[in-house]
């Protein structure tokens, strides 16, 4: 390898340590959020639902999230819960938590997703799977940088 391919090995390096960090990352998430479809439902009931104010540092508008809370019953226990997903619910404008709020009222049958694992854990709604879907652009800067790695090593 001539000394003038250094740059474009280093560049190569960079661009596979990235993607391959990003595609960790995007995989990662996807795998928390693959774990709760395997959790039962349970029958619960909505103790509180409702919009709420909350203050982010350095933002000019107000954002709102919906305060929330049901129980349910697993082997005989009952639990609460406030998690509506596995990540949590915020930087909401005022209508889309109102809807929400609706919409969580509206539930007939209300069901909640127990984790068998830790029963005081429940979510009412799965998360997206849009992690994997995204998995494949941070793929591209792996891909390209084996291609820079591999035109550096050709001269």
């Amino acid at each position: 390898m001539p000394r003038s391919s250094l740059p474009q090995v280093l560049f190569g390096l960079v661009s596979i340590a990235i993607g391959l960090f990003f595609c960790l990352w995007l995989w990662q998430g996807y795998q928390k959020v693959k774990v709760t479809r395997a959790w039962p439902s349970v029958s619960a009931v909505l103790e509180k639902a409702e919009v709420a104010r909350y203050t982010q540092h350095q933002t000019p508008s107000p954002k709102f999230q919906v305060d929330l809370l049901y129980s349910y019953e697993w082997e005989g226990k009952v639990f609460t819960s406030s998690q509506s997903r596995m990540r949590p619910l915020r930087s909401m404008t005022l209508q889309k938590a109102e809807n929400l709020v609706k919409e969580l009222k509206s539930l007939r049958p209300f069901r909640a997703y127990v984790n068998p694992a830790d029963p005081s854990q429940a979510i009412l709604k799965h998360d997206t799977k849009a992690a994997l879907y995204t998995i494949w652009f941070p793929g591209l800067l792996v891909v390209g940088g084996i291609g820079i790695l591999l035109g550096a090593f050709r001269k």
